[in-house]
């Protein structure tokens, strides 16, 4: 289910609204623009990107819904009027137009360098994604929905099964198991590797991260470290 929170007062978090419908069934991932939240789903039943109404948080609503280039999709990311969407089942990164709730259309979708996407993050012209499996770090130019464009790419072992990723500036941050990596992204079609933490304990398997001013705050879910941590 989609479920909605008051955090209004940190010391007593409130349940308000939640929804279940045939659209979510084991949610990967939640990005809220606006009035809307889109979902990814990756259930036995169906593989795909919904968006709800949520203006009302006592009462959210489901709108439109898609499954067309999604197979197993592990993350979303809303900007303007496009939903960028990672798929670890088909290895893609597929782009929607969202501008009507009702009718979410399908745009272009690439497969260059793509192995297991988890993450993705978009800022500006640029998509942003991380493979689970061949371990790289991977920049498309998505200025048009319906030709997207490989750019750089950076690999190594420190990106082996990363899940956690998160775009400020210049840089790109990237977690996974017990490392912690920033690559330098000014030129997107060479990525550099910049500062790394890979002996830390406190890292365990990194879900999301965010990254606000010089910190940056990190969950993780494995059976050796289930926390929340600040670097």
């Amino acid at each position: 289910r989609l479920a909605i929170f008051d955090v209004s007062n940190p010391n007593s978090i409130s349940a308000r609204g939640f929804i279940s419908t045939t659209n979510i069934d084991n949610l990967k991932d939640v990005y809220v623009s606006g009035k809307f939240a889109y979902t990814v789903s990756d259930g036995s039943s169906v593989d795909a990107l919904a968006i709800f109404d949520i203006s009302n948080p006592d009462a959210i609503v489901a709108r439109g819904a898609i499954t067309t280039n999604l197979d197993s999709p592990r993350a979303v990311h809303v900007v303007g009027n496009y939903a960028y969407v990672a798929s670890a089942g088909n290895n893609t990164l597929a782009i929607f137009d969202v501008s009507d709730p009702d009718n979410i259309v399908a745009k272009d979708t690439i497969t260059t360098n793509l192995n297991s996407p988890r993450s993705i993050f978009v800022s500006g012209q640029y998509a942003y994604l991380v493979n689970g499996q061949s371990g790289a770090l991977r920049i498309y130019d998505i200025a048009n929905p319906d030709d997207i464009v490989a750019k750089g790419i950076v690999s190594d072992n420190i990106l082996n099964n990363n899940s956690g990723l998160f775009v400020s500036g210049r840089y790109a941050y990237v977690a996974k198991g017990t490392a912690l990596t920033i690559y330098d992204i000014s030129n997107p079609e060479s990525i550099t590797t910049l500062g790394s933490l890979s002996s830390t304990g406190s890292v365990g398997g990194p879900t999301k991260m965010v990254v606000l001013g010089k910190y940056l705050y990190l969950t993780n879910d494995s059976s050796s470290a289930d926390n929340f941590s600040v670097y």
